[in-house]
């Protein structure tokens, strides 16, 4: 069995948290302008046939007012689950040491910008209140450096601690 890893996982999970809170916060915008403006727009001319379809767009401003926080979190538990699994499998040497706490530095500072991006992009007038519903989402990104840094040290923590691998004969 190949099982390989990358040391630049943790880099590229903090740049993936903070894309995909980025990509939802636009989402949430999205999914309640439109479905309120659609919904303002079929009851100028009511029908029966409209009315479901304005309950199905009420759906849609639940769901993008709700929903998107919790999605979120489900991706950022699994990509910090796919980390720690993915520094279980990286081939470590206690020579690579200074390298991974080099790339923890770098983590840190791209936690930083992606954090500092995603504040300036909610603070915009058009996103406000697609941020102000996902709350718990804009705590999480103030707080990405800690964040990149704990990922940083428990993965270098699960590299480190795992039993060496008995060198195998091939016949």
């Amino acid at each position: 069995m190949n099982k390989k890893a990358n040391m630049l996982t943790p880099i590229l999970v903090i740049a993936l948290i903070a894309g995909m809170a980025i990509f939802l916060l636009i989402v949430g915008y999205i999914g309640t302008e439109l479905a309120t403006q659609l919904e303002h727009k079929l009851n100028d001319t009511p029908t029966e046939h409209f009315a479901s379809i304005n309950s199905s767009l009420q759906s849609t401003v639940n769901i993008a007012s709700n929903m998107l926080g919790v999605i979120w979190y489900i991706v950022f538990g699994g990509l910090v689950l796919a980390t720690l699994v993915s520094a279980w499998f990286t081939r470590t040497y206690p020579v690579f040491l200074p390298v991974f706490f080099i790339l923890l530095v770098v983590s840190v500072i791209v936690g930083v910008a992606m954090s500092n991006a995603y504040y300036e992009l909610s603070q915009a007038a058009t996103f406000t209140t697609a941020a102000a519903q996902q709350s718990n989402v804009a705590f999480m990104m103030n707080k990405l450096p800690y964040i990149a840094l704990v990922i940083g040290i428990v993965s270098i923590i699960v590299m480190f601690i795992k039993p060496k691998e008995e060198p195998t004969a091939i016949m």
